[in-house]
This record gives C-alpha cells, structure tokens and sequence, in this order.
C-alpha cells in the first residue's frame, strides 16, 4: 500500500509547478465558461458543423505556428495518434455536449459531465489495476453532489422530460474522453505540444466537417453562414481561441503531467465557475445552497487531489 500521496503533482522533479497551477486555472475558468459559448453559437450553426469551423481553425493556426517556428514534420505515427486523440477527446467528448444542449438543459449536461471521472477510475483500474481508495470514491461521490445541489434538480427540463438521445450524447462523449484521458500517456506524441495538439484539433475538425455533410447539416450550414448572429460569430471566435486553443492545449499539458483522475476534477469545478461568472458579469445571485454546493466541490476536488492508489 502505498504512502497517502498529499501533493497536487506526480513529478514534482521534472514539472513545473507554476505551468501546472496555471493550466488548471485555465482549465477550469475557461471551459467553465464555454456551456454559455456552445449555447450561443448554436444559435446559428449545427454541432457537427460548428465544430468542424472550431476546431479546423484552431488545429490549423497551431500547425502553422509550429511550422514557423521550424519544428519537423510529422511521423505517420504521431498522425495516427493525434487522429486517435483528436476523435476521443474532441469529437466524443466536446461534440457530445454540443449536441445534448440542443435539446437537454445545460444544469443537466454539466451533471452528466461529471461522469468523466468515474469513467477515469473505472479504466485506470480496469486496464492498470490501479484500485482506487475508499477517499477517491468518496471523492468522486462528493463532487457529484455538490453538483447536484448546484442544480435545481426539478426545473432541467420545462415538462419534467429529459431527452434521453441527449443525454446519451453526453454519457457517450464522457467515455470518449476518458478514454482519451487514458490514451494520451501511451500515444506516440510529436515533439512540440503546439503541433501534437495542432494535429488533434485538426483532426477533429475534419471529422466533424465529414459527419456534417454524412448527416446532411453541411447544406444547411453553408447557406446559414451570412445569417449567422454576430453573438453566435463572438461565440465561435471564443470556442475556438480559448475554448480550444488555449484551455484545451494546457488541458493536454495537464494529462502528460498529472494524473488522469486528478485532470478530471474540470468536470466539477467547470459548473461552479460557470456560476460564479454569472454572479460577476450579470449580477446573477450567490445563495446559500450555491456557495455550500462550491465548498463541496473543493472538498471533493481536494480528497481526489489526495488520495493514494492500492
């Protein structure tokens, strides 16, 4: 049995702390945000489609920032990997959540976001027989519940109905990126982060153009583009520079560096934050419940932080 592990890294000689603090910081606050962005921009384009735009012009502006800066070319297996991790990460999992807000409220989404972490468990013990401890479970219960007294449970939906196509769009996008979360420490990666994350981002993009025109959006989208609200436009640029570019490449970060179960914790602390910005640039009220719902949260994210592994 291993000693209690009470640091926040798993290589405290090799990483830089500070890069690690900031990047959950920009986990965290950013993507926290981007429930509101998706809402926006779905608006005026199909998900598919708006993903396709996202994050082909992400994917494509990093590959050109690494080819300017003089990294090598790609081998054929670190394309095969970024491909692998573009699909997993981004298809699955932000694609999942585009679709499910078309049609289930996003209290609930973010909810069954927080299957993310369980899944991560679920797969670290399944594939590498690390069997979490009773303070991780209890970890994962908590952050659940905090969640849940976020949420006011009885007004998700307006008729009391939940989509279930729409949730199992999240659930299945969920396993993707767990899946991906596992993945990234055994992908064949590129040298340079910008252009692994570039090709991934890329990737995607490609994908979700292709599934757009397989699902028949794609018509309807390019004819939509001259119509499409100027909030929805601001939405996308947000998605697209921050929402991935920036969030999703210290996301990357975080997965290389820090344990998956540890990385997951975004799918608690997102919510809160996403509440906690309403309050600061709509006035949006703080109440009790919302305060103890985010005291919670920590606490979860702390015994997470913290537990050790048999």
């Amino acid at each position: 049995m291993e000693a209690p592990d009470h640091s926040l890294f798993k290589k405290e000689d090799k990483v830089d702390s500070f890069k690690i603090l900031l990047s959950f910081a920009l986990v965290y606050i950013i993507w926290g945000s981007t429930y509101i962005a998706i809402k926006f921009a779905l608006q005026s384009f199909q998900p598919f489609f708006m993903g396709g735009i996202r994050f082909t012009f992400a994917g494509l502006l990093m590959c050109l920032v690494a080819i300017f800066r003089g990294e090598r070319p790609p081998q054929m297996k670190e394309l095969v990997s970024a491909t692998i991790l573009g699909t997993l990460l981004l298809v699955f999992g932000s694609t999942g959540v585009a679709l499910a807000e078309k049609t289930v409220a996003t209290g609930l989404v973010s909810l069954l976001v927080t299957s993310v972490p369980i899944y991560i468990v679920l797969l670290q013990w399944l594939f590498s027989g690390k069997r979490p401890s009773g303070k991780t479970w209890l970890g994962l219960f908590m952050g659940i519940v905090g969640l849940a007294l976020l949420l006011d449970l009885d007004s998700l939906d307006k008729d009391g109905q939940v989509d279930l196509f729409g949730a199992a769009c999240v659930l299945i996008g969920a396993f993707g990126s767990a899946c991906g979360a596992i993945y990234t420490r055994k992908a064949v990666n590129h040298p340079s982060q910008v252009y692994s994350v570039g090709m991934q981002m890329l990737a995607a993009g490609l994908i979700l153009f292709l599934l757009s025109c397989l699902t028949g959006e794609s018509g309807h989208s390019w004819s939509a583009l001259a119509n499409a609200k100027g909030e929805a436009w601001l939405a996308l640029a947000y998605l697209a520079v921050f929402g991935s570019i920036v969030a999703f490449s210290a996301y990357v970060y975080l997965l290389q560096n820090v344990t998956p179960s540890r990385v997951a914790t975004y799918a608690y602390v997102n919510p809160i934050v996403a509440v906690f910005l309403g309050w600061l640039w709509n006035g949006e009220a703080l109440t009790p419940r919302v305060l103890l719902s985010g005291l919670t949260v920590l606490f979860a994210v702390w015994l997470i932080n913290t537990a050790r592994r048999a």
